[in-house]
């Protein structure tokens, strides 16, 4: 028997705000949505910077839009979901506001914020913990909905397949003590990114690339994984054990990347400084550090108003200051770190997947948007076009499955291992050695041998949550060193050092 008709699997802003249209859509139909950890536990709660769109057709225009987002995916992007996505925007942005969100304005207008790669300042925030805002608003309006269900610490083992169609028929899933089935008429992934595959990560430890990985298990097409963003802008700290991301929308205010001589160094790389794309100003960085070996470069404020700089950025101003750091007289530490994947299961316009009944929004997603690398503050942005997109098409073609699902009994999850969490960490090791923001041929072929012994070695058909977890980023880990090895060109967020003097730009 079916569990519920929609489960959603992910509980940030793209799986939340497609359980809200369903909900809205469906009165009748039960939307049950299984979170990995608490609602905190996601990318989107620790998104500080804010969301994209084209709210002032004066000062601003869609087409600005487009091609920014266009000239940050360097080639790849595919210009009709771009114009889609770029021209539903505002739209998304006022339902935002119906539903609670509350964006900053100055004297009675939206106040908008600039950040690298926009020509405009077009980003909506809520000050610097916009995504905090955005998902609070959205947890208390599922929570008011009586046909959602939201679940919290319920970790996903796998993907269930059904054996006569290619078609998703629900989610083995864990509630720390046993593993039973869900089954649904339709599942969403909205499970969010992978940036745990790399040692130093801005993203939550949540973030093991679980959708990508079981979506692939069951024979979803995956796309662009070689693509991965590193975020230019972590403070550097002596433990650094869960780095601290300072926004971009900090050096849209003002603020300047310099080296350990002090040097305005971007522009050397780009005729756009300090506000180049996230790819450029990263490997900027990268190069930086090497050829001064040293640990990180400096973001310098010292130039800027202290006081405004506290109003607009109350959260990255108080954590600094916490560490003792004066803005106004000394500069930030900071360095690179995985940020964000670009690539991921691949979609259509309307969040549908290769695998029949599977769709998929927000991160784990390669939805056509941000091609070689993702334009700032545009993730969110996607995320609410597409799981809107997505529910949309299933108020339009709605059909109950004719599967006919089995009695499954609930099965004893297995104590942990501490052998998964050794294998965890030295996958970290080699993407970030090997696999990160500069890459080689050579490295990449010793990345996929000593990733492929790691899956030789996992044992099959444990029920361990850690162990489901490591399965998921060596999966990860393998599909973007082999797509690495696919590249033929540099482009946007991947970098080959071999194909350098190919390149005419960074």
């Amino acid at each position: 028997m079916r569990n519920c008709d929609i489960l959603v699997i992910g509980s940030g802003v793209a799986g939340l705000s497609f359980a809200l249209h369903c909900a809205d859509f469906f009165k009748d139909k039960k939307i049950l949505v299984l979170s990995k950890g608490r609602f905190e536990d996601s990318n989107t709660f620790c998104a500080q910077g804010g969301i994209a769109a084209v709210m002032d057709r004066i000062k601003d225009s869609y087409e600005q839009h487009i091609e920014d987002t266009l000239r940050a995916g360097d080639g790849l992007c595919n210009p009709e979901i771009v114009e889609m996505v770029v021209r539903d925007a505002p739209v998304r942005m006022l339902e935002l506001m119906d539903w609670g969100v509350e964006f900053d304005f100055e004297n009675s207008e939206l106040e908008l914020a600039k950040e690298g790669g926009h020509s405009k300042h077009r980003i909506l925030h809520c000050k610097d913990h916009t995504g905090t805002n955005v998902l609070n608003v959205l947890v208390e309006q599922c929570k008011s909905r009586s046909n959602i269900e939201l679940r919290e610490n319920h970790h996903v083992i796998e993907l269930l397949k059904s054996d006569e169609k290619n078609e998703c028929i629900g989610a083995l899933v864990s509630d720390e003590l046993h593993a039973y089935p869900i089954y649904a008429d339709y599942v969403m992934l909205a499970t969010g990114g992978a940036g745990q595959v790399y040692a130093c990560t801005s993203n939550p430890e949540v973030a093991t690339g679980d959708g990508i990985a079981m979506a692939k298990k069951i024979g979803a097409h995956l796309h662009n994984m070689a693509f991965v963003q590193f975020h230019p802008t972590v403070l550097h700290t002596a433990q650094n054990n869960k780095p601290f991301l300072i926004s971009e929308a900090v050096r849209g205010f003002g603020a300047i990347l310099r080296n350990a001589a002090g040097e305005d160094f971007m522009y050397r790389y780009d005729p756009r400084g300090s506000l180049a794309t996230r790819d450029i100003v990263s490997r900027a960085i990268f190069y930086e550090m090497k050829n001064e070996q040293t640990p990180n470069v400096w973001l310098d404020l010292r130039h800027l108003d202290k006081n405004e700089f506290e109003r607009k950025f109350p959260s990255i101003y108080a954590h600094i200051s916490n560490l003792g750091i004066e803005v106004d007289k000394e500069m930030i530490p900071v360095k690179p770190a995985a940020h964000y994947f670009c690539g991921g299961v691949q979609t259509d316009s309307y969040g549908q997947t290769s695998v029949s009944r599977l769709l998929a929004s927000g991160e784990c997603a390669a939805t056509g948007l941000h091609g070689a690398n993702r334009l700032a503050s545009n993730s969110l942005l996607e995320a609410l076009v597409f799981s809107h997109r997505a529910a949309k098409l299933l108020r339009q073609s709605f059909v109950a499955s004719e599967q006919s699902f089995s009695d499954i009994s609930p099965v004893m999850m297995e104590p942990c291992d501490v052998r998964y969490k050794e294998i965890m960490t030295r996958v970290q090791e080699i993407m970030t050695e090997q696999v990160g923001i500069i890459r080689t041929k050579n490295g990449l072929e010793k990345a996929k041998d000593s990733i492929e012994r790691m899956m030789a070695i996992l044992p099959a058909n444990k029920m361990n949550v850690e162990l489901k977890e490591v399965e998921n980023v060596v999966t990860v880990a393998h599909s973007v060193i082999e797509n690495s090895l696919q590249q033929e060109k540099n482009c946007g967020g991947f970098f080959i050092k071999e194909y350098e003097l190919e390149n005419n730009h960074l």
